[in-house]
């Protein structure tokens, strides 16, 4: 569970897992600081980060090669009623690009990909 309370400065907030904290903020045209990740950040962080973790889990199960695996994520959400997520991958080490391309897209499918493509709803704690 993610808790998220206000903070001295406007429209920044402290986000809590109750171990570990972390801190949002909003574009300065927007009225914050931008001091922070801004929110739609952090969906791209959770991608990203879930990406990249499997796409590790995949290389090691593998066990090949690697020296750094590097994902970057962004959203478009130019298309009303879309978010896309876009990404890009790298994995630097000496491995056919081939394999590569495979796993790759088989982490695109990490936990995180899949629940973002389910149907959301949003609703109040019982």
């Amino acid at each position: 569970m993610i808790t998220a309370s206000k903070t001295e400065t406007p429209y920044c907030v402290t986000i809590t897992n109750g171990d570990t904290s972390i801190y949002s903020d909003v574009a300065k045209e927007r009225g914050g600081k931008t001091e922070a990740f801004r929110p739609h950040e952090f969906l791209c962080a959770a991608y990203a980060s879930c990406f990249h973790i499997t796409l590790c889990k995949l290389l090691d199960k593998e066990k090949l090669p690697y020296e750094q695996v590097i994902v970057t994520v962004d959203l478009d959400r130019s298309v009303e009623g879309q978010t896309k997520f876009l990404y890009q991958c790298e994995i630097i080490g000496a491995i056919e690009n081939t394999t590569k391309e495979e796993l790759i897209k088989k982490a695109s499918q990490c936990p995180i990909g899949l629940s973002l493509e389910q149907t959301i709803l949003f609703e109040p704690f019982n």
